[in-house]
């Protein structure tokens, strides 16, 4: 099993033959990397959330433009807008599961992860959150 301790980061029991990208593989494999960013807050529009954003678009291009990193995958993003709403969150992450993607960045806050992480848990798709700093996210039960 694969348990994740670090900080922002949420538990899960899943095989770790999950997680593995294909190394050394002859073909381009892409890879969708989803994204929850507070691009509005009550439907106004957020600098913060729209940097976080754009430094996760930076981070995936960097990895897709240096092949030392990881050889023939391609890593596509697909980024929602969170709005520090709950609701909101739990929707959009409702999106992203529903396109595939193989792994989630974000949400924001305490109160966002939660629901989320339960959502991913149960689909198998790894959460890391940039923002959350609850302990209870460090148990694999919420």
């Amino acid at each position: 099993t694969v348990t994740a301790s670090a900080t922002n980061t949420v538990q899960s029991n899943l095989k770790k033959s999950f997680f593995a990208i294909p190394f050394n593989t002859s073909q381009n494999i892409p890879f969708t990397i989803g994204g929850l960013f507070p691009l509005s807050v009550n439907g106004t529009a957020s600098t913060v959330g729209v940097q976080l954003a754009e430094a996760f678009k930076c981070s995936i291009n960097f990895v897709n433009n240096n092949q030392g990193v990881i050889r023939n995958i391609t890593l596509l993003y697909s980024i929602q807008n969170s709005d520090l709403n709950q609701n909101d969150a739990f929707n959009q992450a409702l999106l992203l599961e529903r396109r595939g993607v193989f792994a989630v960045v974000g949400p924001q806050s305490d109160v966002q992860v939660v629901p989320v992480a339960n959502l991913y848990n149960t689909a198998n798709t790894p959460l890391v959150s940039y923002g959350a700093g609850s302990f209870n996210l460090g148990n694999s039960t919420i």
